[in-house]
């Protein structure tokens, strides 16, 4: 344990401690129940809603001095070398995949894209490639899955959900590539003096920025 501290593993500390008191991770109770299932789905999705104000005579007539283009900071798109994802980096990914994280939508799960390696990597990296040409991610990429976690043991309103949205991880993937990629570009562009956020981040945060 003392070595596991020491090395800032989390994961493993906590897996030590599960086996030194052997803890066993209670089996969850799903509740089969149709209308909590309604009132989430309404409750998530309610801001989504259209505005149902109806506009106004002046709202309609009203004009607004255009505002001039801003100024780019970066050297025009044709200056700029494409981005083209090699077979090498696509591979690195998919095996550094945590196996114990949930699929998505598309039920491609981290471990099936870290066993299969080898035989994926040049399926998609032809689609990577193909989507940045076109500059159109699929359909399929931007599904998620909204599962509904409790907050805490007793559950007194639908505020008590905090929804987790399980994406595919084929496209968390893409998106670390492309990150590694915008981090070179925008690099020198970063304040010194910036301090929102941790300059440390996880690579995974940055990713769900």
């Amino acid at each position: 344990m003392k070595n596991k501290f020491s090395a800032n593993d989390p994961a493993s500390v906590w897996s030590g401690m599960k086996q030194l008191t052997n803890y066993r991770t209670p089996t969850p109770n799903p509740v089969g129940n149709q209308q909590l299932a309604d009132d989430l789905n309404v409750f998530y999705c309610r801001f989504e809603r259209p505005n149902l104000t109806p506009h106004t005579h002046s709202d309609l007539h009203f004009t607004q001095t255009p505002t001039p283009p801003a100024t780019p900071l970066l050297p025009p798109p044709a200056t700029q070398p494409a981005l083209k994802i090699c077979e090498d980096d696509v591979s690195r990914v998919f095996r550094k995949q945590k196996t114990r994280k949930a699929s998505g939508p598309d039920g491609v799960s981290p471990a099936c894209l870290r066993s299969c390696a080898n035989q994926l990597t040049p399926i998609f990296t032809q689609i990577f490639n193909r989507s940045l040409e076109q500059c159109e991610v699929p359909c399929c990429f931007k599904c998620s899955i909204i599962i509904p976690v409790p907050k805490k043991p007793k559950i007194t309103g639908l505020n008590d959900y905090r929804p987790v949205a399980l994406t595919s991880v084929v496209m968390n993937s893409f998106e670390r590539l492309v990150l590694a990629h915008l981090k070179n570009i925008t690099g020198p562009f970063l304040d010194p003096l910036q301090f929102a956020y941790r300059a440390n981040r996880s690579e995974d945060d940055a990713v769900n920025i």
